[in-house]
């Protein structure tokens, strides 16, 4: 058994690895010392000239205003580094509110031309919230529901786990062009926890940071900002966070019952004396310039604009865009992250590319660390997380960069004495099936330098199922928990089939079955009976002794066992025992560190294996 859980899901615990600061010796940098690039109305797409025409029939200004279109959200994230998003959310509790535009038929009547279909799937019909800028005039976008658009962001997050955190601002829209044109939902405290709860449906509690992550038990989000400040970036890559963009009655709707957002899934922008107070929109530069300068410089997050609508980008006027930047906001919002050359060459972008650059105003500390995405994430856990991304997409080669990074940051140490004599005296008494068909090649013991563990990797000499893979092993974990006054085992963790079991260690002993041809470790009795007995245990024996193994004409596989041939009872039957103790002679095979699948791969064995879940502790989170 070799293959390791979702890499993907094996990140959620990311934090937890994190050693202080970015690399040894430096000062951790926090999301309010660092600047980034937003976007407006993310979702946007400029009307067609249909549309357009009816617009300007009423005001070429207004006409003016809506002409630019974003890309695709992942694109603005992936291509452009687009670190803060706006989408415009209108409540549609029934559905079909805005399925029928009354745009295109006023168009049709003035012979201005046909409006091409915008919601091919009828995804509008279907009761939600759902996403675009102003109803029967400005409707078109590539995410129509702010699930999609919550859709997009997770998918994105998630195959790129360490960016920088992502802002999405979320307006909640109850205007309407006339009282003649489709009209508002407006919105309810039911509905705004409706919004809640389909935020975190969207984005797991894995990739989402919350106010209440924040204030981490004080009174307010005000105390925490002055207090601790917003955490270290290092913390909260692969995060995302909400902030509502309303000011006003539907902002103090939110509020209610919950002055300090206590249990809510957005921030909010208010007064700085407020409870909640922790980010701020202020989207006038030029003219409050200095007020956002105060702001950031009392460790407040703030949103501000580079230019609006679009007349800044017609005229190639820079004198905002400038404003925005020195202005410290954390976040610039523009709608020309690249230009429109139909208009000007004018953009918002860092001088260097960066996507996360030291704040002007408060981050002059990290002026010189470059791009901060990129920073943040060379901390020893980060790189040993990509190591291990890598390892299981079997790209070694990157897989071997970031090992040695980690151990760079975070090296090894040698172990005692004292290490080497409780590593044998702990070592697991392994108990096999009689008939294994493979032998077990190497061990190498990690002791972890902080916490009473020791892992014993056990690397067999294949998986029957697996003669496909290429890799020259099976790669099985074993952790002994001691305790550190007796140096006594209490616990016993083992990697079985993507779980980690966990039973007592009674009597001194750790013993260990193994499944016969798959290798999954399993904590047994004085009785050499498993606890606890896993269900796989009996699935696998079912397919192994009826059907049997999988690609049983595999050229790899020849000379392997086709199947099981015992009962169910002869499976879990661990009568062959093997000692670990008196393999660990070599002092070159034990080694200290938090790193265990890095300092395997850099230090230990020559030949490659799936890398594992470093500590039992992992899993868990």
């Amino acid at each position: 058994m070799r293959r390791l859980r979702s890499v993907l899901s094996a990140l959620g615990w990311l934090s937890g690895l994190l050693v202080s600061g970015f690399a040894a010796g430096s000062q951790p940098v926090r999301l309010d010392q660092c600047q980034v690039i937003g976007t407006h109305n993310s979702y946007h797409v400029a009307p067609g000239p249909a549309m357009d025409a009816l617009l300007r029939l009423r005001s070429q200004a207004a006409a003016d205003s809506l002409a630019y279109t974003h890309r695709p959200i992942r694109e603005q994230l992936g291509i452009l580094g687009i670190r803060q998003l706006e989408l415009d959310v209108h409540a549609d509790p029934d559905g079909g509110h805005f399925a029928r535009p009354l745009g295109p038929v006023l168009a049709a009547e003035r012979g201005l031309g046909d409006v091409p279909g915008h919601d091919p799937e009828g995804v509008l019909r279907a009761p939600g919230f759902k996403i675009l800028h102003v109803p029967d005039f400005d409707f078109v976008s590539p995410t129509l529901t702010f699930q999609s658009a919550l859709k997009e962001v997770r998918e994105w997050s998630a195959a790129h786990p360490f960016h920088f955190p992502i802002l999405v601002m979320v307006e909640l829209k109850e205007d309407s062009a006339g009282k003649e044109f489709t009209q508002p939902v407006r919105f309810t405290p039911a509905l705004l926890d409706a919004l809640d709860s389909e935020i975190r449906a969207g984005i797991p509690a894995a990739q989402r940071f919350e106010p209440d992550q924040l204030r981490g038990g004080l009174p307010t989000l005000r105390e925490a900002v002055s207090g601790r400040g917003w955490p270290a970036v290092s913390t909260l890559l692969g995060k995302v966070l909400f902030a509502m963009d309303n000011e006003g009655a539907v902002r103090d709707l939110y509020l209610t019952n919950a002055a300090n957002l206590s249990g809510r899934a957005m921030f909010v922008s208010v007064p700085r004396e407020h409870p909640a107070a922790a980010w701020m929109k202020v989207n006038n530069p030029e003219r409050d310039f200095d007020r956002i300068g105060a702001l950031v410089r009392e460790g407040f997050l703030v949103r501000t604009r580079a230019d609006s609508p679009t007349a800044d980008a017609r005229a190639n006027r820079v004198e905002q865009r400038e404003r925005a930047l020195a202005s410290g906001a954390q976040f610039v919002s523009t709608d020309y992250p690249e230009p429109d050359l139909s208009l000007s060459r004018y953009r918002v972008r860092f001088p260097g590319g960066e996507v996360a650059r030291a704040n002007p105003l408060t981050g002059a500390a990290f002026a010189d660390l470059g791009d901060l995405e990129i920073h943040a994430a060379d901390t020893p856990g980060i790189r040993n997380r990509q190591g291990m991304a890598a390892h299981q997409l079997r790209n070694l080669g990157e897989a071997s960069r970031n090992y040695a990074r980690a151990l760079e940051l975070d090296p090894q140490g040698e172990p005692t004495a004292e290490d080497l004599e409780r590593v044998r005296r702990l070592a697991p008494q392994l108990h096999l099936v009689r008939g294994e068909p493979f032998r077990l090649r190497d061990v190498a013991v990690v002791v972890h330098p902080d916490r009473p563990w020791i892992g014993y990797h056990l690397f067999w000499d294949d998986d029957l199922d697996f003669p496909e893979d290429n890799d020259p092993c099976d790669h099985e974990v074993v952790w002994v928990e001691y305790e550190p006054a007796s140096g006594r085992a209490v616990t016993v963790f083992t990697y079985f089939h993507g779980e980690i079991l966990e039973a007592p260690v009674k009597g001194g002993r750790v013993r260990i079955g193994v499944e016969w041809g798959k290798h999954g470790s399993l904590p047994l009795d004085a009785r050499r009976r498993p606890v606890p007995l896993p269900s796989k245990l009996e699935t696998h024996w079912k397919r192994l002794h009826g059907a049997g193994r999988r690609l049983p004409e595999h050229p790899l596989g020849r000379g392997w066992p086709l199947r099981f041939e015992g009962s169910a009872e002869d499976y879990r039957r661990f009568d062959v025992r093997l000692g670990l103790a008196e393999r660990l002679r070599d002092p070159r095979m034990v080694v200290r560190s938090r790193w265990p699948n890095a300092v395997i791969q850099q230090r230990i064995l020559r030949y490659n294996f799936a890398a594992k879940t470093g500590w039992p502790d992992e899993a868990a989170r």
